[in-house]
């Protein structure tokens, strides 16, 4: 699971080498924006609360536990109020 896969991310960038390894790996993302456009790249895609909002770790470990994920790849950046 790659977490943060905006587009000119971290998660994103890490995602993009995934997705060279082909079908070697069952991916699954996560991101906070229903638009980022790397929650439309994999089938198993997932929006979360922000990573500064407190539900934002229950809902990672909810979909760890869902999808039995045994690799959590975070990508998410700080965020900052703007």
């Amino acid at each position: 699971m790659v977490t943060g896969v905006g587009g000119r991310s971290v998660g994103h960038q890490i995602l993009q080498a995934l997705l060279l390894l082909g079908e070697k790996y069952q991916i699954a993302v996560t991101d906070a924006d229903s638009f980022s456009f790397g929650l439309y790249q994999v089938p198993n895609r997932y929006v979360v609360p922000k990573a500064n909002d407190p539900n934002f770790i229950p809902a990672i470990i909810r979909l760890i536990r869902k999808m039995k994920v045994r690799t959590l790849l975070p990508g998410t950046e700080v965020e900052e109020n703007l």
